[in-house]
């Protein structure tokens, strides 16, 4: 099976973070083909990854604080 044949919302396809196998669903096919080209799909990730703000510059690490109060 190719990726443009899965369903959005329904295909996943699992990737490797690390030695951890993480699932991912797709979200959209050829999505922003005006920018990216046709063919692209977009996936969102099944579970939030943890973050560790230590490997961050100050700066990054109190905007991603700020992204995370306002969600």
């Amino acid at each position: 099976m190719q990726i443009k044949d899965l369903a959005v919302g329904d295909g996943f396809v699992y990737l490797m973070e690390g030695s951890t196998k993480v699932k991912f669903y797709v979200l959209a096919h050829n999505y922003e083909s005006v920018l990216n080209g046709m063919g692209r799909t977009m996936f969102c990730r099944e579970s939030p990854a943890n973050l560790n703000l230590n490997k961050f510059t100050a700066a990054v690490q109190k905007w991603i604080s700020d992204r995370k109060s306002v969600v």
